[in-house]
């Protein structure tokens, strides 16, 4: 990838990979700063995807690149992270929430046992996990933090609200994204002009233990980074009613409240084939989207 983000002032985002489907990695240009939005990776690791990260960063020189922003502990998020850091060299400072610095180490745990039990080789060592996910600057909701021209140690520290921010620096800022444990929306904020939002992957209803993501305290943001994902899928009412059947009560009495006469699907499944002294596998991850599913099978217990 030769181009690069122009000098100076002003917004540029450069997508590296990610545009259509997939882990996600975009280079925003703002202010007088670069800064990665999230550096994904797929389960296959496949070296291919990476090109464009390898010809912005040398390893041992990171003079392209300013911070990272992790959105979330999935590996489209922050899958490369031990490449970059471990192999590429790059040792810009990182920031997370800190869920999502426990719950992404906890993830590459899991890829690594399960690739090393079918005899794949990694492209990083293990060690990598461990000394990457060390560096990442943990953050709480909220928390606003000062970024400057990359030229040594992170100097993160919160610090006041972004209208009072220095000049020549970007303020960023963690803000609940709902769909996983510690998942983020970036708000970016250098001076009046460039307010920006990164949201690649939030949700917009609540679940049992995430609460939903909130836009309202950003009415008009001067650009809005996300994705398009299923933007164009046309969903009729008959697929909606064969993906969330209409189960009368009668046929599975489970008292009142959330759970209602109406359940989804596979709930609808799982349950009855418990009821029938079956076994239910679940495939799963050994992070994220597994906290949910627990949660709503053991309120449907207790009904």
């Amino acid at each position: 990838m030769g181009e690069q983000p122009p000098p100076g002032e002003g917004r540029t985002l450069i997508p590296l990979y990610g545009v259509n489907e997939g882990p996600a990695a975009y280079l925003l240009h703002v202010g007088s700063l670069n800064l990665l939005l999230d550096c994904g990776w797929s389960d296959d690791f496949d070296l291919s995807v990476l090109e464009p990260l390898k010809s912005l960063l040398s390893k041992g020189d990171s003079t392209q690149l300013d911070a990272i922003l992790i959105s979330n502990s999935s590996l489209a998020s922050c899958g490369a992270l031990p490449y970059v850091v471990g192999v590429l060299g790059c040792n810009v400072p990182i920031y997370a929430t800190l869920p999502t610095v426990k719950m992404g180490r906890l993830t590459h745990y899991d890829t690594f046992s399960a690739r090393h039990k079918n005899g794949l080789v990694e492209p990083f060592p293990l060690d990598a996990v461990d000394n990457t996910f060390e560096t990442i600057t943990p953050l709480k909701y909220s928390q606003h933090v000062q970024l400057r021209r990359y030229r040594g140690p992170s100097q993160a520290e919160e610090t006041s609200p972004p209208e009072t921010s220095e000049e020549g620096t970007v303020c960023v800022t963690p803000h609940p994204a709902g769909h996983l444990l510690g998942a983020c929306y970036w708000h970016i904020s250098a001076g009046e002009t460039d307010d920006i939002l990164y949201a690649l992957a939030f949700n917009n209803k609540p679940e049992r233990h995430l609460p939903c993501v909130n836009f309202d305290k950003f009415q008009r943001p001067a650009a809005l980074i996300t994705s398009s994902r299923n933007a164009l899928t046309s969903v009729s009412r008959k697929q909606l009613d064969q993906f969330f059947s209409v189960r009368p009560v009668s046929r599975f009495p489970l008292g009142s409240g959330w759970v209602g006469a109406h359940l989804d699907h596979s709930t609808y499944t799982i349950v009855q084939t418990l009821r029938n002294n079956g076994n239910v596998l679940i495939p799963t991850d050994t992070a994220g989207r597994i906290l949910d599913r627990p949660g709503a099978l053991a309120a449907l217990g207790s009904h």
